[in-house]
């Protein structure tokens, strides 16, 4: 479980777990849904109706994303899962440590962390796990973290 270093979370992958959650993304998806049944209804009767539908598709739904995802992403609820951390796995839950970069230098080659605070979330508070092909997500209630991304290694 222990990580070789800090990782991050992917961010399309956040994204999209975000839009195919059903109770975050469903205003997404209804007005993709409106957008294109304004578009299909001006297939048959007036094609101010086809611009009216895609300009929804257009430009409502890729605000509606941002909207969802930049909400979701800086809360305190899911921040820590973007940020450099590690995950060990204790008896009773995990411990999360983020990491920050000691030294200003964009160099790779040799980059030394230092810790700026950790996280102790509970298996007690886990409701529900959902597993995808790089992550298992758990997401707990009674917590700081509302969604923890547990790689699979």
């Amino acid at each position: 479980m222990d990580a070789p270093g800090p990782f991050r979370v992917g961010r399309n992958t956040v994204l999209k777990d975000l839009i195919l959650i059903p109770s975050i993304g469903w205003p997404v998806w209804v007005v993709m849904v409106i957008g294109l049944a304004v578009t299909a209804v001006g297939c048959f009767s007036d094609i101010r109706f086809i611009v009216l539908g895609l300009m929804i598709c257009v430009s409502v739904v890729p605000a509606a994303v941002a909207f969802i995802y930049l909400s979701h992403t800086l809360s305190p609820d899911m921040v820590a899962n973007l940020l450099p951390h590690t995950l060990e796995r204790c008896p009773d839950g995990y411990l999360l440590r983020i990491w920050r970069r000691c030294d200003e230098d964009d160099s790779d080659d040799d980059v030394t962390w230092m810790e700026s605070g950790s996280i102790r979330l509970y298996d007690a508070d886990i409701v529900a796990s959902r597993t995808s092909f790089e992550y298992e997500r758990l997401f707990f209630k009674n917590s700081l973290m509302k969604i923890l991304y547990v790689p699979k290694f």
